[in-house]
């Protein structure tokens, strides 16, 4: 929900050719699929071969609305990621709720709260300070605009290219059990930013996607 390029240093060291787009300003009440529809317009693909596009909770979510408008999207990566707002967990849910009339003084302050959280799973103590970092430089008008975004978007069950997930087990914002359909790969004690706590399986999986990706073209 707004955590920069910062997030991917793993996945960049592995894959130079990654491309780390700039999340863009949000529209008031503005639906994940409009959002998703501007920023597509803003991507130009510096490479000509088949694109794979892909991220991290809501960048995956993203991803696959972005899914529409790319024309040489080869495959979509969902990481730590869901097809539907539906599968958040419900406290995640609830909490989005109560928090719509809370003082964006409140909601800055309880941003602390939030990496030790998301760390759950085996994030190494200096990625989750580098979490604490990424989620305190996000803007708050962002944060309660993202939150609510993906409760209300009804999802996208059903795309051309093919989708490729990968979870971890210990994920207590979008548990596994209630994803539509089983990932294709489960990493055991894998957190919600699974890429920080389980950095080579990820990679691991990134890689076998981009092979099969090579290998169909």
């Amino acid at each position: 929900m707004g955590v920069d390029s910062r997030l991917f240093y793993a996945q960049k060291i592995a894959f130079p050719n990654l491309e780390l787009p700039q999340w863009i300003p949000h529209l008031k009440r503005e639906s994940l699929r409009d959002y998703a529809t501007r920023f597509a317009a803003t991507l130009n693909p510096t490479d000509p071969r088949p694109l794979i596009i892909g991220g991290v909770s809501m960048g995956g979510m993203i991803a696959l609305e972005l899914s529409r408008h790319l024309t040489t999207a080869a495959a979509i990566i969902l990481i730590g990621s869901c097809t539907s707002g539906r599968a958040v967990a419900p406290f995640m849910r609830a909490m989005e709720q109560v928090s719509r009339p809370v003082p964006s003084g409140l909601i800055s302050a309880g941003r602390v709260l939030a990496a030790p959280f998301l760390g759950q799973g085996g994030v190494p103590r200096a990625d989750r300070r580098q979490l604490g970092e990424m989620l305190s430089d996000i803007h708050v008008p962002f944060l309660r605009w993202s939150g609510r975004a993906i409760m209300e978007w009804p999802g996208i069950e059903h795309v051309t290219t093919p989708v490729h997930q990968i979870h971890g087990s210990f994920d207590r914002v979008i548990p596994a059990g209630r994803l539509s359909r089983p990932p294709d790969s489960i990493v055991r004690g894998g957190a919600h930013v699974l890429n920080l706590s389980h950095p080579l399986e990820v990679n691991q999986f990134i890689a076998k996607v981009v092979q099969q990706v090579e290998h169909a073209t």
